[in-house]
């Protein structure tokens, strides 16, 4: 069993079944990498006592720099991807800019000290008074 990328297309996936083949590996499915991380909540180990045996999931991973969602249907211990979606336009450093520029601003609001904030990905993050990066 090998893991593959949700992003990756029909051609992709057949190359990679085709390179292990050829490399001697003995392929018996290539499962969604969102599909593998559902696998391990229906261990004994990683299952809540309160999570159904038969379910559906939504498998959300925040990379640095994107987002994918994965909505799949667990049933009789097998998992399907019944839709998935990644988006490059969010990630964290999205949000941790957006974080930075909301708490600078309310600091700001209520020390009444200025503090203009760069973005999180780009470099220094803060000014003083002065105008001197930090």
């Amino acid at each position: 069993m090998i893991s593959v990328p949700s992003t990756f297309t029909d051609i992709q996936k057949d190359t990679l079944e085709k390179a292990a083949s050829d490399a001697g590996v003995n392929v018996l499915q290539l499962l969604d990498e969102a599909g593998g991380t559902v696998a391990t909540t229906t261990t004994p180990e990683w299952s809540a006592d309160n999570l159904r045996q038969d379910r559906t999931q939504l498998l959300i991973d925040l990379g640095s720099s994107s987002v994918s969602l994965n909505v799949l249907s667990v049933r009789e211990g097998l998992t399907y991807s019944l839709s998935s979606s990644h988006s490059s336009s969010i990630g964290a450093n999205h949000i941790d800019d957006r974080l930075i520029k909301f708490f600078a601003a309310d600091f700001t609001k209520k020390a009444k000290v200025p503090l203009p904030c760069a973005s999180f990905s780009s470099g220094p993050m803060c000014r003083s008074q002065t105008g001197s990066r930090h």
